[in-house]
């Protein structure tokens, strides 16, 4: 009955796209456009927004991580829209191309973490600093590694191999854990008050020079 709503029962999930007909109330979007440091038009292109699909998934007979995967392709389909500027979610603003270019993932069996989990990155006085936006909604608290020696690129690789790993393999860091992706690697894992993230999150020591590759 309503023609600005599409709601659609499919494999065991409901699917659910409604036009919103105004902007995203008070300024929600345009300021968390602020936070996407590899994109360089966020904040001009999402501040032109006068209105807004909201897309949603309520999977009753699946998992978690069915989900997470049915409601990726959702909002990528919704990209294709022509007026479609931005995707607000994880605390974040992505560009429509770069949110249809990593759910592509998912058709090579792959985990689409990037459209998931937002991994955010920031330059401390002793450091970067790195931090995760979307595992609590898998169930996990959020991640940070702080003044970190590793360069910016290397942060971002060690922190998506991690989120990757929790929820995929549904791994319960605990504090005073180590964690490492070798037997030589153990690096502690402290849980405290978060610094870039609400509430508490989960303190990896990361130094590169720990780290081996295969």
């Amino acid at each position: 009955d309503d023609e600005n709503s599409l709601i659609i029962n499919y494999q065991g999930a409901m699917l659910n796209i409604a036009l919103m007909p105004g902007p995203i109330p008070g300024n929600e979007a345009t300021e968390a456009a602020t936070e996407n440091y590899m994109w360089q038009a966020a904040v001009q292109q999402t501040s032109q927004h006068t209105g807004h699909l909201l897309v949603a998934v309520l999977g009753i007979g699946q998992s978690i991580i069915e989900n997470g995967e049915m409601l990726v392709k959702l909002t990528a389909a919704a990209c294709k829209q022509p007026g479609a500027l931005g995707v607000y979610a994880n605390g974040v603003v992505y560009p429509p191309d770069y949110y249809q270019h990593f759910a592509g993932m998912l058709k090579e069996n792959l985990f689409p973490i990037y459209n998931l989990v937002w991994f955010g990155l920031y330059k401390s006085k002793k450091g970067f600093c790195a931090y995760t936006n979307g595992l609590q909604n898998f169930g996990f608290d959020e991640i940070e590694v702080l003044d970190s020696s590793a360069n910016p690129n290397e942060l971002h690789d060690f922190l998506s191999d991690i989120a990757n790993y929790v929820i995929t393999q549904n791994v319960l860091l605990q504090d005073g854990e180590t964690i490492g992706f070798s037997d030589e690697e153990k690096l502690p894992i402290s849980k405290n008050r978060g610094v870039a993230v609400p509430g508490e999150s989960l303190k990896i020591a990361f130094k590169p020079c720990v780290r081996k590759s295969n």
